[in-house]
């Protein structure tokens, strides 16, 4: 995952899969680079993503909450 800031937006790359293989890892550093930057816009982007599972929707749902309690 590589993160780039710009401006006031905050955009992560997601890539290869998001499976409960590393969905622990995966919400770890999603929220932690959310976290670093919280004033900024949030853009997921998701074109190299090739797979994700129900527990890593479960992931975003999450930071969307953490993003709406900032």
């Amino acid at each position: 995952m590589i993160t780039k800031s710009d401006n006031n937006v905050l955009t992560i790359f997601l890539d290869d899969r998001i499976d409960a293989q590393n969905t622990a890892q995966t919400e770890r550093d999603l929220l932690s680079a959310v976290r670093e930057v919280p004033d900024r816009d949030l853009v997921l982007d998701a074109e190299k993503l090739t797979y994700i599972s129900s527990a890593g929707l479960r992931i975003l749902l999450k930071l969307r909450k953490e993003i709406n309690s900032i």
